[in-house]
């Protein structure tokens, strides 16, 4: 989800909707608030009619916050599964 030819908008909205069935309760208790951090990021904008945070957030992340959000959640990836 995290790479491809679309835009990086598109791959975290589709990546988040991946993450938004997991809670925190999901995770290590030491993979937690990098999880929270990192939805937190992805729904921080109220939606505006007819999208979710998740969407309204999405849309407005510049490259550089898109790249940085995509980086967190392949590091957590990482050190859940223990290694790429």
């Amino acid at each position: 989800m995290l790479v491809g030819a679309s835009s990086i908008q598109e791959r975290l909205s589709g990546a988040g909707m991946m993450l938004v069935v997991l809670k925190p309760d999901d995770f290590a208790p030491e993979h937690r608030e990098e999880f929270q951090s990192i939805m937190e990021s992805l729904t921080r904008v109220r939606p505006q009619a007819g999208e979710g945070s998740l969407e309204a957030t999405t849309r407005t992340l510049t490259l550089e916050q898109g790249r940085d959000i995509a980086q967190r959640i392949l590091g957590l990836y990482t050190k859940v599964r223990g290694g790429i």
